[in-house]
C-alpha cells in the first residue's frame, strides 16, 4: 500500500458486478475521509444497476473508525430492496444481513 504524506494508508475501491451482485472491494483505511467516497461511489452503482444485493470486501482495509463503520450501517439502511442481499467480507469472519 501506498502511503500519503499524513502516513495513512491510502483508501482504494474498486466497484464492479459480479452476476446480479454489486462488488465493492475496499483496501487501506476506512476512515472519516474515505467513508464518504464509499458510500457515494456504491449509491450511485445501486442506482445505475438493477441488482440483487451488494457485497462489500473489506479483506484489504486495516483500519476502520467510527465513521467507517457508520457508512456501512448507512448503506445497510438505504439498500433499495429491503429483500437484497447485504454480505461484508473481512479477512476474520464479520457478519452479513439479508
Amino acid at each position: 500500500m501506498d502511503e500519503d504524506e499524513g502516513g495513512s494508508e491510502r483508501f482504494t475501491l474498486s466497484i464492479g458486478l459480479h452476476e446480479h451482485f454489486i462488488v465493492a472491494r475496499a483496501a487501506g483505511e476506512l476512515d472519516y475521509t474515505s467513508a464518504k467516497m464509499l458510500h457515494l461511489q456504491v449509491k450511485d452503482a445501486w442506482q445505475a444497476t438493477r441488482t440483487s444485493g451488494l457485497v462489500l470486501d473489506l479483506s484489504g482495509v486495516t483500519f476502520c473508525d467510527s465513521m467507517g463503520v457508520g457508512v456501512l450501517v448507512l448503506l445497510l439502511k438505504q439498500s433499495p430492496s429491503s429483500r437484497a442481499t447485504w454480505s461484508c467480507r473481512t479477512s476474520r469472519p464479520c457478519w452479513s444481513a439479508s
